[in-house]
């Protein structure tokens, strides 16, 4: 009876370990793998982030919005609040961050990621 108990232990183990996605088993939840596609979505999109008037490069502006996120995580349940509290404007000035990429238009960043989360959530749900 205990030498059966133990095979369906492992079989359970060995199951959950094989059909469970990796962000789970690494204890990151679909937020959290949410907002870091976004911050490397920031990071990799060599677009000039315009924070209180000054341009700043891509790695630059990943960096601060993280830092923003960290200092904020506990009350961001959803990655359109991350986008809100960590990426739409200056917590001192209150002015709104704008992005310039490749095609010179200067756009609000927050509708800027918002395009990004949909386009995200859409090829997530198409299995890409």
């Amino acid at each position: 009876m205990q030498k059966r108990l133990k095979f369906i232990t492992w079989i359970t183990f060995l199951s959950l370990a094989v059909f469970l996605p990796a962000n789970l088993l690494s204890g990151e939840t679909s937020l959290e793998s949410t907002i870091n596609h976004l911050l490397k979505y920031i990071q990799e999109s060599n677009c000039k982030f315009i924070r209180n008037d000054v341009a700043y490069d891509s790695k630059d502006a990943a960096q601060h919005i993280k830092t923003k996120y960290e200092h904020a995580k506990r009350d961001i349940n959803t990655a359109e609040a991350f986008i809100e509290r960590c990426a739409t404007r200056s917590l001192i000035s209150g002015k709104p961050y704008f992005v310039q990429c490749a095609d010179n238009l200067k756009k609000p960043t927050a509708d800027w990621l918002m395009t990004e989360l949909t386009n995200y959530r859409r090829d997530k749900f198409k299995g890409n």
